[in-house]
Formats: C-alpha cells, structure tokens, sequence
C-alpha cells in the first residue's frame, strides 16, 4: 500500500513552481483541518499503483491541471483564487514525468460520494454526512466517506440514483467525478469568489456502498448491475 500521510519537515517542493510551502503554515480550511488532513482522511492508504488525484482551475473555462495529491498543499497554500477539486476515485499511477489522469478508464476505486447543491437545487432530508463543505453561500455539499468501493459500474448506478431521487445534482453521475477541495475559490460568476469551507468534520463516519444507499432508501440489487 501506498501511504499519502504527507511527510512534515523538510517542505514540500512543488516541481512546477519550485516553491517551498511549509507545512506548519498551511492555512485552516475549516473545523480546524488542513487540506493535508482533509484528503487523508478520505483516502488513507491507496495501493502503490494508484494515487488521488486533484485537478486546479485557474479560470472559468479554463483548462484543467491534474497532479497528485502532494499539490493540494501548494494550491490551497498559495491562495492563488483558483478552483481546486479532488476526483472521488484513485487513478492509476502514471507513467515517469506524466501527469495523472482521470478518463473512466483511469479509474481504479472509489472512496467517497458527493451529494452536490444541498441548501439550493437540493432541499430533501440527508443521511447526516461525514463532511459539509460551503461551496457558496448557503449552498453546500455534503460528503459521505466510503470503504473501497471497486465496483465502478455499481458506485455509478447509485450515484444516477442518488440524482434520480433528487438527493444530488441529476448530473452528478460517474466515478470520475470532480468535487471540491475546502480552501477552493468557487470562480464561477456570481459567486462573488467564495472560499469553500468545511462546517461540519465528522470523519469517524464510513459507509460500505450498500450501507449508504440503504441509508438513502436505495436497494442497490435493483439498478441492474451485478453485486461483486
């Protein structure tokens, strides 16, 4: 298995931008956490083959940067205004000097769902999350931790599901889903810039698929898809 419990001294060198980001002065992103502590807390150990991937976006509409998880640190510590994300699913480790990335093909397991607009488009009851997230004000997400979930086909059905059922945004389909990293500017218009926050850390709560859609009123055995 691969550890991303992230190193302390010596500083983290981004090999882009050559700059040194010390780890005792990465910000709060809310409820007392780090971005560090955020991302390990949903993925602790990945195999050595695969690695968490983030994805940065400097301006609406812009193109996407992918890297590895080590980046958040620099992202967020920089607080350059860009949008910061993490892919719900470990990729697959790239070749040397690649950057990873995050076609469905490159997908290896998922490790969380994202319920998306809640407070907003999103106004049923929720199973209470693991984390909530502002993304804007007064719209948040809410995560919900979750064991190793291999079976993509089967995460993905519950995640249309979860759309269906209006308990997420109806696009948020997929296990090469993007959500955001607290710390994150949301760069979209109107949105006046707003620093995504976590409100809510209970990390101590941690699903299986089936449990989480039970939770949810979801029989997974009947979307069509095969029980590993």
């Amino acid at each position: 298995m691969n550890n991303i419990i992230f190193p302390t001294p010596p500083p983290f060198l981004d090999r882009q931008a050559e700059k040194p980001v010390e780890l005792a002065n990465l910000p709060s992103v809310g409820a007392g956490i780090t971005v560090d502590e955020f991302i390990v807390s949903i993925f602790g150990d990945v195999p050595n083959d695969e690695q968490v991937l983030l994805a940065k976006q400097p301006k609406l509409n812009g193109a996407f940067i992918n890297a590895e998880a080590l980046m958040g640190r620099y992202w967020i510590g920089e607080q350059s205004g860009s949008a910061v994300y993490f892919n719900v699913s470990t990729v697959c480790t790239p070749a040397e000097d690649e950057p990873p990335r995050r076609r469905k093909a490159d997908c290896c397991a998922a490790y969380c769902f994202v319920a998306d607009d809640v407070g907003t488009k999103v106004d049923q009851e929720m199973v209470d999350p693991s984390w909530k997230l502002e993304s804007s004000e007064d719209s948040f997400q809410f995560g919900y931790k979750l064991h190793r979930e291999e079976n993509l086909p089967r995460y993905e059905a519950f995640v249309k599901e979860m759309g269906k059922r209006g308990y997420t945004d109806a696009g948020a389909g997929g296990y090469n889903r993007l959500m955001r990293v607290p710390g994150s500017v949301n760069i979209k218009e109107g949105r006046g810039r707003w620093q995504s926050r976590i409100t809510e850390w209970n990390p101590e709560r941690v699903w299986s698929l089936d449990e989480l859609a039970k939770a949810f009123g979801i029989d997974l055995d009947t979307l069509g898809v095969e029980a590993p």
